[in-house]
């Protein structure tokens, strides 16, 4: 994912087949700081499927080094030194990969950024 852009950090989501729970991805580097969070790790989002329509709350919360992630208010990880507590994040961005359905929807909403 990174590429070689220095650092970096992902969160895919991915609705399951049929009527099977969808799956989240969580990536990160942090080339230039040592024993922070790194590579890929999954994790299940019961109930986001792509034969409902269900839809997925998603939560980051940064304090310091600690990062917690929450799917649907429930923590899916948590980590007290997973990102360098300097590291200011510049971008934020939505995509839709793979095929698209011309029938197929998706609604991003309420999207809210504080700072603590």
């Amino acid at each position: 994912m990174g590429g070689g852009l220095g650092s970096y950090f992902s969160l895919r989501l991915r609705p399951g087949s049929g009527s099977g729970d969808g799956e989240a991805i969580l990536e990160a580097e942090f080339p230039k700081s040592q024993g922070y969070l790194g590579g890929t790790k999954y994790f299940t989002v019961p109930g986001f499927s792509s034969k409902s329509r269900s839809s997925v709350a998603v939560t980051l919360v940064k304090q310091g080094e600690r990062l917690e992630v929450l799917l649907n208010k429930a923590k899916v990880f948590q980590s007290d030194k997973a990102v360098p507590a300097g590291l200011l994040f510049d971008q934020l961005s939505f995509n839709q990969g793979g095929t698209f359905n011309p029938n197929d929807r998706m609604f991003v909403s309420n999207v809210t950024i504080l700072k603590k």
